[in-house]
C-alpha cells in the first residue's frame, strides 16, 4: 500500500478531451521489436552440470573437518541442559 501524505492532490492543468491526431500531424515510425534470440534449453544446463560434477570430486573429511567437534559439542550441551531439567522437575515437581 502506498504511503499516505497530507499534501492535496494537484489538479490537472491540461486535460486531452479529444486523443485524435490534428490534421497534418507527423505519426512517430514504427519501433521495430528486437529480434528474439534463442536460449539454451534445460536439458542442455543439466548435462553439462551432470558433466560437471562428475570431474569434481569434493574431499568432505577436509571441508568439514570442523563439523564434527561441533556437533559433539553440541551433543553433550543438549545433554547436560536435558539433565539439568530433569533436576529441576525432580527439586521442584
Amino acid at each position: 500500500m502506498a504511503k499516505k501524505t497530507r499534501r492535496a492532490r494537484q489538479a490537472s492543468s491540461a486535460k486531452i478531451v479529444n486523443a485524435q491526431p490534428a490534421v497534418g500531424a507527423v505519426q512517430p515510425a514504427a519501433v521495430a521489436a528486437p529480434p528474439i534470440v534463442a536460449r539454451p534449453r534445460a536439458g542442455n544446463i543439466q548435462v553439462n552440470r551432470a558433466e560437471y560434477m562428475a570431474h569434481v570430486k569434493a574431499n568432505f573429511s577436509q571441508e568439514y573437518r570442523y563439523v564434527l567437534g561441533d556437533l559433539k559439542r553440541t551433543g553433550i550441551l543438549a545433554l547436560v541442559l536435558f539433565a539439568a531439567m530433569i533436576g529441576i522437575a525432580l527439586i521442584f515437581g
